[in-house]
């Protein structure tokens, strides 16, 4: 079985913009041992978990696992629970740890033990009332902060993880769940050998033992680091005494929050414990490695047992703890041997695209086929056919004509571009989060959310233009429909995918709406409805605009492809050709085309179409593949 890794760092500073964060910080935790890094808020508790997951550079000091430096190998034995619990809001709990298990599972494990793993880390961290419950959101609630901050661990616990790196694990969990958690987490490290490194604010005399050492921040500065069975002899030693019936926890941290004397005088005896027999012997040497101690540890025993736990051969009961403690069994995580060594992903790209493509349809229907979004479509779809119904084939409707075809292509573009800006911001925390953890290729994300939308973006300008095409009495004819239809579905893709290019680029959700409402603006007055005489210094927008092309299409396919119209009365027409014909004849489509300043071939409309959603996917893949890329700061 794949066991824990020894944790050691030894004088990690941290600078960030001139400001020193982290200053001569050392620790360590092996093998077996759970690790609290605590300290008032301010004192570089996350900045240190950060570097310790190399997911932030140290500007001096050393970080190494078994005794070697970090690197990309040994990274991948750390997986990180993020404070923040990043989660696919329209997912079930057990529908996100069925997909997780498939992205970051070994291969060459059958599918069959994927789900038994599913279900036991389900009924080891008491997930089994809601696993079937939606993570939600604040509009759509599911979900308990307790739950999902179980559904986050259990996520990485999938993996079998030989360091187990938590930030804030029981934040906004009441004291009986935070328990309980930590429990299983104790569980897990002594049983299967694993080592834990969490910071934790505040936590109850009960979880405060459970940690195997401490290390307590002050300013970002080491003011205690050793047995947390030791903290209080250690704080006794320099004149600071607690009340017997006190949480050392409350204590300690109330002390360094104290006066700049009191702060002083932990951080000098904290500095002089680095000179006694106290101070690991692993942390006295940059280049040492580990020796086991061989003196036997004073103070507190915690021993793990199969169905309790005893602290100095107590029943853990005397000590206020529940009964019928979870056991993680140690069979339930021999994945190990599934792992071939060298492969640099855990899955096959195919199995990538697969489950990624699932989720992806998963979570992005019931957002784009909302009953809001289809009534909405329905309605407007209504609406327009009711305002220009059955419109005559004729001179004195030309404008309108333009206007609606105009209007659709102006609403089914508006609506993916600011749908996808929407979504994205929670969808990208999530893809940084998976990446930085190297769960998958980037282009299996990619290529799956291409395709994964697909079926469902065609489903609104389907129902849309089924509805307002024929009531409108636009060319009544099958093939003119289903041509209209695609180019309609042509430029929404297009649409989508410049809403998901800026959404990449962007960087905050403020700024992506202010971005795409310029873009979108701007292709609107480029269309060709609004003006036909723009400047010549400006008129290059229009060869920009997506909208151009679609509503060009859509012209020529309406009248190029379709029967003329009638002329107006001599008097009021606009077109020589009725004028030639004394105002009995109808107007040809190319006439008509002509004066809108839209009698380029169809192709070339089509073909600008694709290389703009072409560019815009490529860009956007370019775009995190190079400036996004995982542990960028």
């Amino acid at each position: 079985m794949l066991s824990g890794v020894d944790l050691a760092f030894k004088d990690v500073h941290v600078d960030i913009n001139g400001t020193q964060i982290l200053k001569n910080v050392s620790g360590q935790a092996k093998q077996g041992d759970m690790l609290a890094i605590m300290g008032p808020s301010g004192a570089g508790k996350s900045t240190l978990l950060n570097c310790l997951s190399c997911r932030r550079p140290i500007s001096g000091g050393s970080v190494t696992l078994n005794g070697h430096p970090m690197t990309n190998k040994l990274r991948r034995k750390i997986c990180y629970v993020l404070q923040e619990d990043i989660l696919f809001t329209n997912l079930t709990c057990r529908e996100t740890l069925k997909f997780t298990a498939m992205l970051k599972m070994p291969r060459r494990m059958p599918n069959d033990m994927k789900q038994k793993r599913v279900d036991d880390i389900i009924k080891i961290l008491d997930l089994e009332k809601c696993q079937n419950t939606r993570v939600g959101d604040f509009l759509n609630p599911g979900l308990s902060g307790g739950e999902k901050k179980r559904t986050s661990i259990a996520c990485e616990l999938l993996t079998n993880p030989s360091l187990l790196v938590l930030d804030e694990p029981t934040s906004g969990l009441d004291s009986a769940i935070a328990y309980s958690l930590m429990q299983v987490l104790k569980t897990y490290t002594q049983q299967n050998k694993k080592t834990v490194v969490t910071t934790i604010h505040q936590p109850s005399s009960q979880i405060f033992y459970m940690f195997d050492n401490i290390l307590l921040l002050c300013d970002g500065q080491v003011a205690y680091f050793g047995k947390s069975t030791r903290i209080m002899t250690f704080f006794n030693s320099i004149g600071l005494y607690s009340e017997l019936d006190y949480n050392p926890a409350d204590f300690i941290l109330d002390k360094v929050k104290e006066s700049d004397e009191t702060q002083q005088k932990i951080l000098t005896a904290s500095m002089a414990m680095r000179n006694t027999d106290d101070w690991p012997r692993e942390l006295r040497s940059l280049n040492s490695s580990f020796v086991s101690k061989d003196e036997e540890d004073e103070g507190i025993t915690i021993t793990v047992h199969s169905n309790n736990i005893e602290i100095d051969n107590v029943p853990a009961l005397s000590y206020g703890l529940e009964k019928g403690i979870t056991l993680v069994s140690s069979d339930a995580f021999d994945i190990d041997k599934y792992t071939v060594e060298g492969d640099k992903w855990p899955s096959s790209f195919w199995t990538q695209y697969t489950a990624l493509l699932a989720r992806a349809f998963i979570n992005t229907k019931d957002r784009v086929l909302s009953k809001l979004t289809i009534i909405q479509t329905l309605c407007l779809a209504v609406i327009l056919g009711m305002m220009w119904f059955n419109l005559e084939r004729s001179e004195e409707t030309y404008n309108d004509r333009l206007g609606v075809i105009f209007f659709m292509n102006a609403y089914l573009a508006m609506v993916p571009v600011f749908e996808i800006l929407t979504s994205f911001p929670g969808e990208k925390k999530v893809i940084t989060k998976e990446r930085e953890a190297g769960t998958y290729r980037l282009s299996a994300y990619y290529w799956s959310k291409m395709t994964s939308e697909g079926p469902l973006v065609f489903i609104l300008p389907t129902l849309f233009l089924s509805i307002a095409y024929w009531m409108v009495n636009l060319m009544r004819e099958a093939d003119n429909f289903i041509f209209c239809w695609l180019i309609m579905l042509l430029a929404v893709f297009t649409a989508q995918s410049i809403g998901l290019l800026l959404g990449i680029i962007t960087p905050d959700f403020k700024t992506s709406i202010t971005v795409a409402s310029i873009t979108m603006l701007a292709a609107l007055l480029g269309a060709g409805f609004y003006t036909k005489h723009m400047p010549d210094w400006i008129s290059w927008i229009q060869y920009l605009s997506f909208m151009h092309y679609a509503f060009g299409a859509m012209l020529k396919i309406e009248f190029r492809y379709g029967n003329p119209l009638k002329c107006n009365p001599i008097e009021t027409t606009q077109f020589a050709s009725c004028i030639i014909s004394n105002g009995t004849g109808v107007i040809e489509g190319e006439d008509i085309l002509q004066f809108a300043k839209m009698d380029n071939e169809i192709w070339i409309d089509i073909v600008a179409l694709f290389v703009i959603f072409l560019l815009c996917r490529l860009s956007g893949y370019i775009f995190l593949r190079i400036f996004q890329k995982p542990g960028r700061n």
